[in-house]
């Protein structure tokens, strides 16, 4: 039985659902000017799921890139997200920054965020505010300028040229000014991030080259990922600790 009530000028529905093994839910919009659909259970007294909260609890920072629909987004807008898409799983334009904020606070964890490769500085600063106004003082925001722009795959990799090198320089200048900007707005609590390739050392060398040539940086991010095969949380927490633990060997090893 479906059941609808207005609220506030929104439309809700409640309904019966049985999951799927997979957990999935397959939704078909069938009536036009029907957008921005939300699906919660009313069974969970917040909005993050206990599976989600139960997955993320161990981690001490959480990167919204996906969730900010960073990947091939080049679209130059003045404002991050509005407050009012309260959807985690993001609309068209990713999550807003008082959501990040709210799932951050929740489970007491850093933020990592990415800005658009198309954003203006209005954007940054609008951003850094509003994030800013609503998380922890006590926790950390990382800055990253967009994802990947060393590889060929996303658009932003293109964005400032069809040549790599040329898009690469440029967008070395654009990132710094960004996470700088960010930073000014946020305050102290904000970790600037230099992202690069670990597969390619010279991008590493380039990237810092011009961080510390126009404001400097604070952490490089080098593109190392594991535990993609994973096939349950047990098996993703183990291959975490087992690259933890590489890399603190390595690391004595150094010292």
């Amino acid at each position: 039985k479906t059941l609808f009530t207005s609220t506030t000028g929104m439309k809700t529905a409640t309904f019966n659902y049985t999951p799927a093994t997979d957990g999935g839910i397959y939704l078909q919009v069938t009536q036009v000017g029907m957008t921005d659909i939300d699906i919660y259970p009313t069974s969970e007294s917040s909005t993050l799921l206990t599976g989600f909260r139960n997955a993320a609890k161990s981690f001490g920072c959480i990167r919204f890139m996906d969730a900010q629909k960073t990947n091939n987004n080049t679209e130059a807008r003045s404002v991050a997200t509005p407050e009012t898409h309260r959807s985690f799983a993001a609309a068209q334009n990713g999550i807003s920054p008082e959501s990040i904020a709210e799932i951050c606070n929740s489970l007491m964890c850093d933020a990592w965020v990415c800005i658009p490769v198309g954003a203006p500085d209005e954007y940054v600063v609008d951003f850094a505010t509003r994030l800013k106004a609503r998380l922890s003082s006590t926790l950390a925001v990382y800055v990253e300028f967009s994802n990947e722009m060393w590889n060929g795959q996303f658009s932003q990799a293109r964005y400032f040229g069809a040549d790599y090198n040329t898009n690469w320089k440029a967008a070395q200048a654009r990132g710094t000014r960004v996470i700088n900007l960010f930073k000014n707005t946020y305050g102290s609590q904000c970790v600037r991030v230099v992202a690069t390739q670990s597969a390619n050392y010279g991008t590493a060398t380039s990237a810092l080259d011009v961080a510390k040539a126009n404001g400097g940086c604070d952490a490089l991010a080098i593109a190392p990922y594991f535990g993609g095969d994973a096939k349950s949380i047990g098996e993703l927490g183990a291959a975490v600790q087992s690259a933890i633990k590489d890399m603190n060997a390595n690391l004595q090893i150094a010292k």
